[in-house]
């Protein structure tokens, strides 16, 4: 699973994007690098965009992922309660509308666009 992992030092926002196949085992994976980088940048906005990628997660794994990336990114040192999150999907998809609801019933604050000026514009309160 190939993924882009950048700052964006103007939007104050930390910008990635996935491609290709990926598991709940590789999004495990992935935190560590998120956490990294919101320590390194004092950052709380993350917009990750999914529309090249293809999640290859069950229902049960799109269920406990909100739980997953909590205890992840607490490892890490990074309290995903206060982090907001935008993704970015292509139009249509069942489950990332699951999986916000079940995200959001966690308490976390995390929102799915399928535009990306609507998500950086909803992360940075406008």
């Amino acid at each position: 699973m190939p993924i882009t992992l950048i700052y964006n030092s103007d939007t104050r926002i930390i910008e990635s994007r996935f491609y290709g196949d990926f598991t709940q085992e590789e999004i495990r994976e992935a935190v560590p690098k998120f956490a990294e980088m919101i320590k390194n940048n004092n950052c709380r906005f993350l917009l990750t965009d999914y529309r090249d990628a293809n999640m290859k997660l069950s229902m049960t794994e799109i269920y406990n992922m909100p739980g997953v990336l909590a205890e992840v990114f607490a490892s890490s040192g990074v309290n995903i309660l206060k982090l907001k999150r935008a993704f970015i999907t292509a139009k249509n998809k069942k489950d990332p509308e699951f999986y916000e609801t079940v995200t959001i019933n966690q308490g976390q604050t995390m929102r799915i666009f399928d535009n990306v000026d609507e998500a950086r514009n909803w992360l940075l309160g406008k």
